[in-house]
């Protein structure tokens, strides 16, 4: 019976005990909560900073712009139903010449009545020299001369088209204004 009152009192006590140990594990996961929270308002804070510096810069920037202006050198005077392909033959960029700026021309151009020839289809000749479709005088097509540039925060954009005579048909340039208004007069003829 000692042995049994004996049993009987320590088994409360064993149980108050890891009742304290849980309260502890409680109490650690809710500070670390509370920490990661004050951890994640602190970087939302820091973000929002940041964004609106982005912004302010950006306004900053606008404001430095001259306006837009497009600048026609030679007028548009051929009749480009006359014609079927489009070559891009050299297209510069911020970035150099590379695939990435003929690829995002091409899908931009798409919508012409034109049939592009894009000169990275063709990895082995491009690599080699990627103005080959400079050589290559089709009758039919017309070749697209495009560079882009950045003069303190204005762009300019100057686009030249040949016929396979390599006599320009179009030229112009343009400050501030996007590439599409640029191209416009090849696909809305």
């Amino acid at each position: 019976m000692k042995q049994l009152a004996l049993i009987l009192l320590f088994i409360p006590i064993g149980l108050f005990a890891q009742a304290d140990q849980k309260d502890e594990t409680l109490k650690k996961e809710t500070d670390t909560e509370k920490s990661h929270s004050r951890m994640y308002l602190i970087l939302e804070k820091k973000h929002a900073e940041e964004a609106a510096e982005k912004t302010a810069e950006d306004a900053a920037r606008s404001a430095a712009m001259e306006a837009p202006l497009s600048e026609i050198i030679i007028p548009l005077e051929v009749d480009l139903n006359n014609y079927t392909h489009l070559a891009l033959v050299s297209l510069n960029g911020r970035t150099g010449r590379d695939k990435a700026i003929y690829n995002s021309v091409a899908s931009t151009l798409m919508s012409s009545p034109f049939v592009i020839v894009n000169p990275t289809e063709n990895k082995k000749l491009f690599k080699k020299n990627p103005l080959y479709l400079k050589d290559s005088k089709h009758p039919s097509w017309l070749y697209l001369y495009y560079s882009k540039s950045q003069l303190g925060v204005n762009e300019l954009r100057d686009m030249v088209v040949r016929d396979s005579n390599n006599k320009i048909i179009y030229s112009s340039k343009n400050r501030n204004v996007s590439f599409q208004r640029v191209i416009s007069p090849l696909i809305n003829f």
